[in-house]
């Protein structure tokens, strides 16, 4: 499997790292506050030794969230021995509970190694909930349509989309719980961000609003 590490990006209050990870290549992040270390894990994706590594690479941080944009088996694989680990609650929408309890369902779809249910979510936010982390705050957005409960997370002016947004692409809707419509919605509202906002995405590289907006053939 190809292992992939970036170095980690740096802005004037705010370290954004992340290993991409599991068999389908998908990323985890950690979102790490400069000035108190307070630091967030979105989608906790496989590997957990890899993301345990990490986040012992940055020191003195404390995890305070496990964000989930949604419910996915390759976004939760790691998610049990990261709680187990970290003890930080765990962040989810209500809506993606179905999916969230399917999860060794999930793995049987795909014909992979049953892994079990992750344990239950700590808080369920919607729509405009805000998490303080540190100096910064998370701000939740409702983008359903790749899963009935997707979310993305604002942190510090950059956007973590999970499977809704992609460079050149966009999540699909053909899996259980998907819907095309709903998910066009998400993607036209994502698009209203200032072009310069950071994109970051569940699969693939990091790309800006204004990429997406100017080149992505799905939102053209």
């Amino acid at each position: 499997m190809r292992k992939i590490h970036r170095p980690p990006l740096r802005f004037d209050r705010v370290m954004v790292d992340w290993r991409t990870v599991g068999l389908f290549q998908t990323n985890s992040f950690l979102v790490i506050c400069e000035n108190t270390r307070e630091a967030a894990i979105v989608d906790s994706c496989g590997e957990f030794d890899v993301l345990q590594a990490m986040i012992a690479s940055h020191e003195g941080i404390n995890v305070r969230y496990l964000l989930q944009t949604h419910a996915h088996l390759d976004h939760v694989a790691a998610l049990a021995e990261m709680k187990a680990w970290s003890q930080a609650p765990i962040v989810l929408h209500p809506e993606e509970a179905p999916l969230y309890e399917a999860v060794p369902m999930q793995c049987r779809l795909f014909g992979l190694p049953e892994i079990a249910s992750p344990p239950a979510p700590d808080r369920w936010v919607r729509e405009g909930d805000t998490l303080p982390l540190g100096d910064l705050t998370i701000q939740v957005i409702e983008t359903p349509g790749h899963t009935p409960g997707g979310i993305s997370f604002e942190i510090a002016e950059h956007l973590f989309v999970g499977d809704t947004l992609f460079q050149g692409s966009i999540g699909r809707s053909d899996l259980p719980g998907g819907n095309s419509a709903t998910l066009m919605r998400s993607l036209h509202r994502l698009i209203t961000w200032p072009e310069q906002t950071l994109v970051f995405s569940g699969h693939g590289p990091v790309t800006t609003i204004g990429r997406e907006r100017d080149h992505n053939p799905f939102l053209s």
